[in-house]
């Protein structure tokens, strides 16, 4: 999986209350036919499958992720979202783990794996996307680092805000 910078989306005007559901997807400045569910960029990368996006909606109230497989037609895949009424999930790292596999660390230790996955029947498309807590963050040496880094940088927040 290679991290790229060659897609972005609509950017809509006035009160977010009245943005549509989605936006449309351009490639490299070039207008697509594609509409996507969010309204930024977290990340963009190239696999065997195609692209792997990950939008936000940035919404004042809740942050949600929207996982979106992409073939080079730039047709949707597979979807796989992470939103949950009044809950967060603010995105501070990624990394590709394998060709097929990203880990997310969101705020505090909360860390993921998104991996792109066969479908186990014939019909629709040939992906899905799953997403899965990583149970022992701890072993995994990136994601110590991930989470020791947000750490010092939230300390270093907090230390600034009180003086």
């Amino acid at each position: 999986m290679q991290a790229i910078d060659l897609f972005s989306l609509e950017q809509h005007q006035g009160d977010y209350a009245s943005w549509p559901l989605s936006s449309q997807l351009f490639h490299c400045g070039q207008p697509t036919a594609t509409r996507l569910p969010g309204y930024g960029f977290e990340a963009q990368y190239r696999c065997a499958a195609g692209y792997l996006l990950i939008t936000h909606e940035d919404c004042p109230f809740e942050e949600a992720n929207h996982f979106l497989l992409l073939d080079e037609h730039f047709r949707l895949l597979a979807r796989q979202d992470l939103a949950h009424a009044y809950a967060s999930h603010l995105l501070h790292a990624h990394w590709a783990i394998s060709p097929w596999a990203l880990r997310l660390h969101y705020y505090g230790d909360q860390i993921m794996t998104l991996s792109i996955a066969p479908r186990r029947w014939p019909w629709g498309s040939r992906w899905r996307l799953v997403l899965t807590p990583l149970e022992q963050p701890e072993a995994d040496p990136l994601a110590q680092a991930s989470i020791m880094e947000l750490n010092q940088r939230l300390r270093a927040q907090r230390t600034e805000y009180e003086t």
